[in-house]
């Protein structure tokens, strides 16, 4: 039911941003429909929420990354724009975690799993990232995991 409802949360902000005169957010959020359905294929089904959100992360990730190139190579103008998409785009994640929340997280998952050195990074990123998908960056996990682990 929540996927429906996120399904159906886009597709209404596209036709609000189409009668809006905001070509940025319908342009990005057809991107996002057209990721979500080709995830879908390639699944040979439905996406559950959480696959939904997998697609959103992996969206902003990329713009992020984008982000960065286009500052190296002095392309504000596209920076400007990236960013902007970023925003479009964090409407449909969850709330971010705060600092302290992830570090909870994290001895949370080093006492659940025993993990007790660097050789255990892996399991607790895998467990970090699939337990607060969309809530959490993937580099800050990565350092601070390090540091609990000593790594």
């Amino acid at each position: 039911m929540w996927r429906f409802q996120m399904l159906e949360k886009i597709k209404e902000d596209v036709k609000t941003a189409m009668k809006g005169g905001d070509k940025l957010k319908v342009i990005t959020l057809r991107m996002l429909l057209s990721d979500i359905h080709k995830k879908e294929i390639d699944k040979r089904g439905a996406l559950t929420g959480q696959e939904i959100l997998g697609v959103v992360s992996k969206s902003i990730k990329s713009r992020k990354d984008s982000i960065e190139e286009f500052k190296r190579g002095g392309r504000e103008d596209l920076v400007q724009k990236e960013t902007k998409e970023v925003e479009i785009l964090n409407v449909y994640l969850p709330k971010a975690l705060s600092k302290e929340e992830i570090i909870k997280g994290i001895e949370d998952i080093i006492k659940e799993t025993g993990a007790a050195g660097g050789k255990d990074f892996g399991k607790v990123m895998k467990e970090m990232m699939t337990r607060y998908q969309g809530q959490v960056d993937g580099k800050e996990i990565s350092e601070l995991i390090k540091q609990k682990l000593g790594g």
